[in-house]
């Protein structure tokens, strides 16, 4: 049975070890044929969605890290017609979003908190971050990225700009 896909959000965690993982950054993944084109943030899921995706890359990041992994992780997720949530790919590496969700966590980030990358530097050399804990996401910043193509010749064709973020939404 294939599933009817109403969104697909991605979440990164930062992932010291098994008691220090921090979940930051849902977005919606814009796509074209199941193929990632960009993202919108924050995504437009339920809170109770949320939390399940959230939930899904926290337990994600737990058994990575019982593992041995640390660092930044991309995790994709699919939520069905029927609100079910379903955790579909792991990217054990910066994603095409991850430096946007860097920027976001920046703009809210304590004055005494390092950076999300100090902290990965912390997490990978150390497998700790040191006390740090997360903090919350900036509530009233939103942003839409569309990656950009370009054809055999490595020319861009079409460029379009899309302001209006209700439009993007529905």
């Amino acid at each position: 049975k294939l599933l009817s896909v109403k969104t697909s959000p991605s979440i990164d965690i930062l992932i010291a070890n098994e008691k220090e993982i921090f979940v930051y950054g849902l977005s919606d993944q814009l796509l074209t044929n199941l193929v990632c084109m960009g993202a919108i943030y924050p995504s437009n899921s339920s809170q109770k969605l949320k939390k399940k995706c959230h939930n899904i890359a926290y337990s994600v990041g737990k058994k990575l890290a019982s593992k041995g992994i640390r660092g930044i992780v991309g995790i994709d997720m699919i939520i069905d017609k029927d609100n079910n949530v379903y955790f579909c790919e792991l990217n054990a590496r910066y994603t095409g979003i991850t430096h946007n969700r860097m920027l976001t966590m920046e703009l809210s980030r304590p004055s005494d908190s390092p950076s999300i990358v100090d902290l990965e530097v912390m997490a990978i050399k150390q497998g700790t971050l040191n006390g740090h804990k997360s903090w919350d996401e900036p509530k009233e910043l939103c942003w839409y990225k569309n990656e950009i193509y370009s054809d055999d010749n490595g020319i861009v064709r079409e460029i379009t700009i899309n302001n209006n973020l209700n439009m993007i939404y529905n």
